[in-house]
């Protein structure tokens, strides 16, 4: 097999080699990028990619996520993100004008423990708990049909849940990760952050952890789960020490 050569284009992208994602104009498409594991179970890794400029039925810069499925199937040169149907991957429509849906995405590992991969998207201007306040979704995977489109409004604990941050201008799930197994459950966690909490003054910031949970046996999540409701069996707090920190402006799995 020859290897790579040392510059390749866009325009040489031909679906053999690569293949070209193709967003709508001002929809901001691949602002964030991600693998999402095998959301679909076929034994094929998916991707994320965010559009959190998109405007829908809900308002201007609602924002959308697109998961793209992956295929043993030879691949178009070019995709159009706004024709994926359900067999080639989905959107996901976000809730209200302004939330920019999407402006983070990622894999979040198997959070309900059902073996499929599920999927994390931050909205950080959605209002749930306050203007901006912001919040993060989490989307479960699942074998068998598959919807064209997802309102994240939809989501009941058992498809999946929100994460709403604490107060206004918190810009919750600005960035968002999962970890693995963080309390050695057997099951995947997540982080959060928010970088412009004020907790301890000022922007001093905070991350959340939110613990994976096998809902087969100990039921469903809750539609929505907030920051204050991290007591340290489903989730914990991470503040940052002083104002200006800014902790959880950045976060990350760190492995053992």
């Amino acid at each position: 097999m020859s290897g790579f050569p040392s510059v390749i284009t866009v325009a040489e992208i031909n679906g053999a080699n690569g293949i070209f994602l193709a967003g709508e104009a001002r929809n901001f498409a691949g602002y964030s990028v991600s693998a999402a594991g095998d959301f679909n179970g076929d034994g094929i890794a998916d991707l994320i990619i965010s559009a959190n400029g998109t405007d829908t039925a809900a308002g201007a810069a609602t924002g959308v996520a697109y998961v793209v499925f992956g295929t043993g199937s030879p691949l178009p040169a070019t995709l159009n993100l706004g024709a994926l149907d359900g067999t080639n991957g989905f959107r996901i429509n976000g809730a209200a004008a302004g939330d920019q849906f999407s402006k983070s995405v990622s894999g979040g590992g198997d959070i309900n423990g059902d073996g499929f991969a599920d999927i994390i998207v931050g909205a950080n201007y959605a209002d749930n708990a306050g203007t901006s306040s912001g919040s993060a979704y989490v989307l479960f995977g699942h074998g068998g049909a598959q919807a064209a489109t997802v309102e994240i409004t939809s989501l009941n604990g058992a498809n999946g849940f929100r994460f709403d941050g604490a107060a206004a201008n918190d810009y919750t799930g600005r960035v968002l990760s999962s970890l693995g197994d963080v309390n050695g459950d057997g099951v995947d966690d997540f982080i959060v952050g928010a970088g412009w909490n004020d907790t301890n003054g000022g922007q001093s910031g905070s991350a959340y952890v939110v613990f994976g949970r096998n809902a087969a046996v100990d039921g469903n999540f809750q539609t929505v789960l907030t920051a204050a409701q991290l007591d340290g069996t489903n989730g914990f707090r991470l503040h940052g020490s002083l104002a200006g920190d800014m902790a959880g402006t950045a976060v990350s799995r760190a492995g053992d």
